[in-house]
């Protein structure tokens, strides 16, 4: 849901013969105050109705000596940070605090915030920014994603289009009719607390099946489907109770039976035990998932009840295993990319994720349907 509260971050680049050692990492910057690439986003913003609130440095790592430059342009409602980091920072996941203040200081002021990084050394969301965006995105409605370098580069040779070009990094068409659209469905549709239970042995996978689930329930037309998992606790707060509170208030909880989810005790006795005794009680709907390859039938609560498997004729290489092992996780391709897992979009799990949400919607819709009668 886009909105009329912009936060752009812009994280500057560091050559490749500067040295790693933070204080050295500082000095050659390209977002740097007097820099080319600054001036040029300045007079873009500037065409495009934005006016410069603030130019100063600020100490993001917790080191008062290490500041980062940054300028804070507004119009109107909007705003928009331009920050520069070094690439050291941004792969440091202790520096996720530190970093997130200046944000959530303008979160805290502000109904939305988007985030948009730009790098050239950071092709995808490296370990601090990771944590962010899922921290973000889970607790304070922040959606952050990266912009490809070649955006920016193109500040570099642009002469009279600097306001298209710069429209076209940080401005999203019809912010603010899309926002107030969407605000207001949302608000009109009944809400679905959705609880998924998974092992964190495989958050490769997890993070796949939550990004498809999340898309193919995102637009249902009938409801809107609050997924919550462990990754929303904020930090310092007491996991377990979080857990139980949402265990005991869910509509539908999704249980990713895998290997290692069957090993855990605590999944065992903490979640699943408890969602299938609110299951007897209340008939909240607990869906099981064949996640990750492995035998329950040791586990009498989960064998008596239907699991959701892939259906081997939809499936490219779902019908070539005879023994019907067969699982999702067969369905998740995964790239090393600089150290990091990511996970491929391919065809074959947008198909899965579609049959399997087309399952659901029955119960989804039932569910509706007590909470209109009360």
């Amino acid at each position: 849901m886009m909105s009329s509260s912009i936060v752009r971050s812009i994280v500057g680049k560091i050559t490749p013969d500067i040295s790693t050692d933070p204080r050295d990492a500082l000095i050659d910057m390209r977002l740097d105050l007097d820099s080319g690439i600054r001036q040029k986003i300045m007079e873009a913003a500037k065409q495009n109705g934005y006016v410069l609130e603030d130019n100063s440095k600020t100490p993001i790592s917790g080191n008062p000596k290490e500041k980062r430059t940054y300028s804070i342009l507004k119009r109107g409602n909007q705003i928009v940070l331009i920050l520069q980091l070094p690439t050291w920072f941004a792969n440091d996941g202790n520096n996720a605090d530190t970093f997130g203040q200046l944000v959530y200081m303008l979160r805290t002021k502000n109904k939305r915030v988007d985030v948009r990084i730009v790098s050239k050394n950071l092709d995808v969301p490296a370990i601090v920014f990771n944590r962010l965006f899922k921290l973000w995105d889970d607790d304070y409605d922040i959606d952050a994603k990266f912009v490809p370098w070649s955006y920016i580069a193109e500040l570099e040779k642009i002469q009279d289009n600097a306001a298209n070009v710069f429209k076209e990094i940080f401005v999203l068409p019809n912010q603010m009719e899309i926002s107030s659209a969407t605000m207001t469905n949302d608000k009109e549709l009944p809400v679905i607390r959705c609880f998924i239970s998974y092992a964190h042995a495989y958050q490769d996978h997890f993070e796949a099946f939550l990004k498809d689930f999340q898309a193919a329930t995102k637009n249902l037309g009938f409801c809107a489907l609050d997924i919550w998992t462990d990754e929303k606790i904020p930090l310092g707060d007491d996991w377990h109770e979080a857990i139980q509170e949402q265990v005991t208030k869910c509509d539908i909880a999704i249980l990713l039976v895998s290997d290692q989810f069957m090993n855990s005790e605590y999944i065992k006795q903490e979640e699943v035990a408890r969602l299938f005794e609110r299951k007897e009680s209340d008939g909240t709907l607990v869906v099981a998932l064949y996640f990750y390859t492995c035998s329950f039938a040791g586990w009498p609560v989960l064998k008596k009840n239907q699991l959701y498997k892939p259906k081997g004729a939809n499936y490219e290489r779902a019908d070539q295993d005879a023994k019907e092992h067969f699982c999702y996780a067969n369905l998740v391709q995964l790239n090393d990319c600089q150290g990091k897992k990511i996970a491929l979009d391919n065809p074959c799990r947008a198909a899965y994720m579609m049959d399997f949400v087309a399952e659901l919607k029955p119960q989804l819709e039932k569910i509706v349907e007590r909470k209109r009668n009360g």
